[in-house]
């Protein structure tokens, strides 16, 4: 099993727990690019991007 990509869930606080479910963080830790598939589960998924080469980006 290939170990290089990590990734986290973390219940969020109670302040913001009727809206948020999860947070997830996940994090290659490789110099290559890594194709990663995240299917769907009706649910509204907000990503906060950064890479070494991009800038911060927010993604729906």
């Amino acid at each position: 099993m290939n170990n290089d990509f990590r990734y986290k869930f973390i219940q969020p606080e109670k302040l913001i727990a009727n809206f948020v479910e999860s947070l997830g963080m996940f994090h290659n830790q490789t110099d290559k690019a890594k194709e990663v598939v995240v299917m769907p589960d009706g649910r509204v998924d907000l990503f906060f991007w950064q890479t070494d080469f991009e800038p911060f980006q927010v993604i729906l």
